[in-house]
């Protein structure tokens, strides 16, 4: 989670930048770790069209007795908008209520006292 959070916002930055200057980003993804991306910020439905400056180069590794080798699934794209409102409509948003008593709790474990929030 921790890793996509860091790369989607390298994605939309980058997106940016390339975007002004008439560019492209590629991105080369494993398959599952491009799924989890995916289903992370609903996303699910994208294509590609070749307008778009941020480009997804979709592999999975087939193994094949002891050699392994990386295998083209498809190729995706999107702009950079429509990664910005994905990423501003995030279904992940925790409930502040529940977030807050998450945190505390974890500061707790860590510390070994009480807290009052309120």
């Amino acid at each position: 989670a921790d890793i996509w959070k860091r790369t989607f916002t390298q994605i939309l930055n980058k997106g940016i930048v390339l975007e002004h200057w008439g560019n492209k980003a590629y991105w080369v993804v494993q398959e599952p770790v491009y799924q989890n991306f995916l289903n992370r910020y609903n996303l699910n439905g994208m294509g590609f069209n070749e307008k778009y400056n941020t480009v997804f180069f979709i592999y999975d590794i087939e193994t094949v007795g002891n050699n392994c080798s990386l295998v083209s699934t498809r190729i995706e794209s999107s702009s950079t908008d429509e990664l910005f409102n994905a990423f501003r409509k995030n279904p992940d948003i925790p409930d502040k209520d529940k977030f807050i008593e998450r945190l505390v709790d974890k500061i707790k474990a860590k510390l070994h006292i009480n807290i009052e929030v309120d």
